[in-house]
């Protein structure tokens, strides 16, 4: 879902705030929007076929209508969080929370546990949320005739943001992949394990400062080689205090974290500690990434994106596997660990190339 309507997810967090005609973008974004659904439709029936075996027109139809439905709820929230309408943002990602976490097993088990009323309480978990965003938006809501020129460039409504969000998600599942190939399915399970434990410390913090700085990156100048430079100096700046709280936090997390084992962790689970650091390390990585790719989105270097994402990919990619089948899983876990250091460097400097380019 997100992969097909990264575009608009992008260009409505992009330029929804400093829009002079919030309405008119709005009315722009829903064509857009429905004319992305085959896509949608054509990915769900691929997972339909991979994964469900039973109840499979139902399946795939519930599975459809979640999917649009998140990916609604997605743009609509882009737009909350670009104009900074915080407490209404507030509304639907916590409502979201609450139904998301109830809904479904409640369903569940009201229903003697079959599998398609797990689906369904998925489904009317993103039907109330969506219908909660798309309130939140109400005072735009227009059918008046168009005053401004067209505010969705083609760029964001092409492949190109949907292509880099494929190379996300591989990214996302790189290493779990790969121990599992070199090391074994039980190193995966732990590997993947103490990733959800480091998200504690990196991955809320790369919320955190998305969310807070993002609305002010794209709302600075950047027209003149002076202004540029400026915010490559201020992503540069965030980029450095995410790192240091980041990776503070994740080795206090892990200093820590043998005194969660027989609470929140089973005892069984204890050899996933050592891979913390490391997978957190990594995902630190990732979201410094982020930083300069959206410095690239609010200087309007869309296009630099692409080269940029691929090679900070490509690199990463290049390591892990080389370190895991060549120097096992020692080297492999030093690499990841180094992995914040490279991803700056590459990223930055790549970044900082395309964005300073003159127009």
């Amino acid at each position: 879902m997100w992969v097909v309507h990264a575009g608009l997810i992008k260009s409505t967090g992009r330029y929804w705030g400093e829009s002079a005609s919030r309405a008119q973008l709005l009315h722009e974004l829903w064509p857009a929007f429905v004319h992305k659904l085959p896509w949608l439709t054509a990915a769900v029936a691929v997972m339909s076929v991979l994964m469900m075996r039973q109840n499979g027109w139902f399946s795939f139809g519930l599975l459809l209508v979640t999917a649009a439905l998140f990916s609604a709820t997605a743009i609509a929230q882009a737009a909350l969080q670009s104009a900074q309408e915080n407490w209404r943002d507030f509304a639907v990602t916590s409502t979201s929370s609450i139904t998301r976490t109830l809904l479904p097993p409640i369903i569940y088990v009201a229903a003697g546990g079959t599998a398609s009323a797990l689906y369904a309480g998925l489904g009317l978990h993103a039907l109330l949320v969506a219908t909660l965003a798309a309130l939140m938006l109400r005072p735009y809501w227009s059918n008046s005739r168009p005053t401004q020129p067209p505010q969705l460039t083609p760029i964001y409504n092409g492949p190109l943001f949907a292509g880099l969000a494929i190379v996300g998600w591989i990214m996302a599942g790189l290493n779990r992949w790969i121990a599992a190939a070199f090391f074994g399915t039980a190193t995966a399970g732990y590997f993947v394990l103490a990733g959800n434990i480091a998200l504690i410390a990196a991955g809320l913090l790369g919320s955190i400062f998305t969310q807070y700085f993002q609305p002010a990156l794209f709302a600075a100048p950047h027209h003149t080689t002076v202004e540029r430079r400026a915010l490559a100096q201020r992503v540069d700046r965030i980029a450095l205090g995410y790192n240091i709280l980041a990776l503070t936090g994740l080795a206090l997390l892990r200093l820590i974290a043998p005194w969660f084992i027989g609470g929140l962790i089973n005892e069984n689970y204890r050899a996933s500690l050592p891979y913390i650091m490391p997978a957190g390390f990594f995902l630190t990585a990732a979201l410094t990434h982020s930083f300069y790719h959206t410095m690239l989105v609010a200087g309007q270097r869309e296009k630099a994106c692409g080269p940029v994402d691929l090679s900070f990919a490509g690199l990463l990619t290049m390591g892990s596997v080389t370190t895991a089948a060549l120097g096992g899983e020692i080297w492999w876990q030093f690499w990841l660990l180094a992995a914040p250091l490279f991803s700056a460097i590459l990223s930055r400097s790549l970044a900082r190339f395309y964005l300073l380019q003159p127009t």
